[in-house]
């Protein structure tokens, strides 16, 4: 089989099957036997967009931050939601403001000790609060949908 040179919007393909130049798609037309011809479109990877982390795709959470909370660290979030309701609990008994300090650093030791109810929790040495190797910056990286290559989304990522 060979791989005929063609031009791709602005890049080419050269016969050893590189693309000179960024490209959304690399295409190659390979010719098959008897005649046929074969077009087989792969999207090209995510690497050095500013979206991509790790096989996971960031631009809905780039756009919209803390809007999908299915992809939010589900330990952090059951944990926001006892401080709330112990702040609710606590106006109602009419607690004063320094009591409640101290009555939540008990409660939250109390609620750290025990299992985190997460099936994907992964304890990671050095991770940040909850531990979990899969919480980056209060998501859950693997809850993340998957980078499926380079799309319309992909920006040059001007850190790397």
């Amino acid at each position: 089989m060979q791989c005929s040179p063609f031009t791709i919007g602005g890049g080419s393909l050269t016969s050893s099957g590189t693309i000179i130049g960024r490209q959304s798609w690399a295409i190659y037309l390979l010719d098959g036997f008897s005649g046929r011809h074969m077009a087989d479109v792969t999207r090209l990877p995510g690497h050095g967009c500013n979206h991509h982390d790790s096989k996971r795709c960031l631009y809905q959470e780039n756009l919209n931050p803390g809007y999908a909370t299915s992809w939010r660290c589900q330990v952090l979030l059951r944990w926001e939601d006892a401080f709330d309701e112990f702040l609710a609990r606590a106006e109602s008994f009419g607690l004063s403001q320094h009591a409640v300090p101290g009555l939540w650093e008990r409660k939250f030791e109390r609620m750290a000790r025990e299992t985190f109810d997460c099936a994907d929790y992964v304890f990671f040495n050095g991770a940040d609060v909850p531990g979990c190797g899969h919480a980056r910056d209060g998501l859950c990286h693997i809850a993340l949908p998957d980078c499926e290559g380079r799309c319309r989304h992909y920006a040059v990522d001007t850190k790397e």
